[in-house]
């Protein structure tokens, strides 16, 4: 047994502490946006998964009149319909909400709702993994409270958009697919929840070695792997069959996605080497590690960019990620190596992100940043870690005003 494997026992405690912290995020994150106050009847006006979603419902693929001007993502195709160049995970996602609202439960789409119950997820499936792993209910309560409250997390997902809620599934997606495989040996529920993750973020498919190789590492019989790895990919396997039947039954290529379809985007000056491009490194790199807030000469005079800023800013609790003192190296390395392919499939974007507060992309990489912060760290909470989550909470709080409520933004 290795130290990764000495769990701690979740008890009844436990259970009611982690409902009433993912409540208070809940509440947090539903009160962050001035649509908030009112969920059941505004909403983000960026659907367009939900709007696919409905139309999933009676049997089509694409909405049949032109949409409204700010929903300009949508690919005009010669069979008259539109369609939504989000992948089919991040549609089935919504698709719940979207039956609501189709059978006159709910009057719109609830944006503002869903950005809550992410919120509120992470929060519980953080705690779950700390606690598990670390055996500190203290460490477990900050790290569950830095996530949603102490990361760029906090202002993007609560601004509702489906870029952001796609970004919010797959970070939920993840803590998910990490517990079932680092605490819980559960390899088909290891592989549905990370369906979850890839099917919003397509790019993540690429870390399914990561959790095949946590599943295999405590099982010495390897006749087993086989059953192990087939229960781990049947979901994976389903979503990714049917994303490419998706794209085949609206543009004619299982491998098209239609990003590139949209009317006027090639044109774009960060898109002139193509969506994705190894030239679009530096400035994704220059953004998300490097990029200052700026200064003003009215009040609140410090402000973020609006368009990307350092990482580390936004959350300078992850200058702990650069700690050395790990006994599970084999674990703690194929994590990082994993993030950095992420990092690096996200840098080729053309568009480092736009309208966001820090970089919104780096949402997908905070599941692994806890686990590495979990195996490099201490078990007990150290004073610079409550200093550096305190700090952080307060920025990532200081940018939601910014954003929603100081009308500077």
């Amino acid at each position: 047994m290795t130290e990764l494997d000495k769990t701690c026992r979740i008890e009844r405690r436990d259970l009611l502490f982690v409902l009433f912290g993912a409540g208070l995020v809940f509440t947090t994150y539903l009160l962050s946006h001035p649509k908030g106050f009112t969920p059941f009847e505004t909403g983000s006006p960026y659907t367009y998964t939900f709007l696919i979603a409905k139309e999933l419902l009676h049997g089509e693929l694409g909405v049949k009149s032109a949409p409204p001007s700010w929903l300009n993502e949508f690919v005009p195709w010669l069979d008259g319909y539109y369609y939504s160049v989000f992948p089919l995970g991040a549609v089935l996602s919504v698709l719940p909400v979207a039956a609501l609202v189709d059978w006159g439960i709910l009057s719109i789409f609830p944006s503002q709702l869903i950005s809550g119950f992410l919120g509120g997820a992470t929060f519980v499936l953080s705690y779950w993994l700390v606690l598990s792993l670390s055996g500190s209910r203290t460490k477990a309560v900050l790290y569950a409270a830095l996530l949603p409250l102490g990361t760029w997390s906090w202002m993007n997902i609560t601004f509702g958009g489906a870029w952001q809620l796609a970004l919010g599934f797959a970070e939920v997606g993840l803590l998910g697919a990490f517990l079932f495989s680092l605490v819980y040996q559960f390899p088909f529920w290891c592989g549905a929840a990370f369906a979850l993750g890839f099917g919003n973020r397509t790019e993540l498919l690429v870390v399914a070695p990561l959790f095949l190789y946590l599943l295999f590492r405590n099982e010495n019989k390897r006749e087993k792997w086989l059953g192990i790895g087939v229960q781990f990919v049947t979901v994976p396997v389903l979503l990714g069959g049917a994303t490419l039947w998706y794209n085949w039954a609206r543009f004619g290529s299982p491998f098209e996605f239609g990003y590139a379809l949209i009317p006027g985007v090639l044109d774009e000056p960060w898109y002139r080497h193509g969506i994705f491009s190894l030239k679009a490194i530096p400035e994704n790199v220059h953004h998300m590690l490097f990029r200052r807030w700026r200064w003003v000469e009215t009040p609140p005079y410090l402000l973020p960019t609006g368009f990307g800023s350092s990482i580390f800013l936004a959350c300078p609790f992850l200058i702990l990620l650069f700690r050395w003192r790990v006994t599970e190296w084999r674990t703690y390395g194929a994590v990082w190596l994993s993030a950095l392919v992420v990092c690096l499939i996200v840098w080729c974007h053309g568009n480092a992100g736009g309208w966001q507060f820090s970089y919104r992309y780096a949402i997908e990489l905070l599941p692994f940043f806890l686990i590495i912060l979990v195996l490099n760290g201490k078990q007990r909470v150290t004073a610079l870690e409550v200093a550096l989550c305190t700090l952080s909470v307060v920025i990532n709080g200081y940018a939601v005003w910014v954003f929603y409520w100081s009308g500077v933004m």
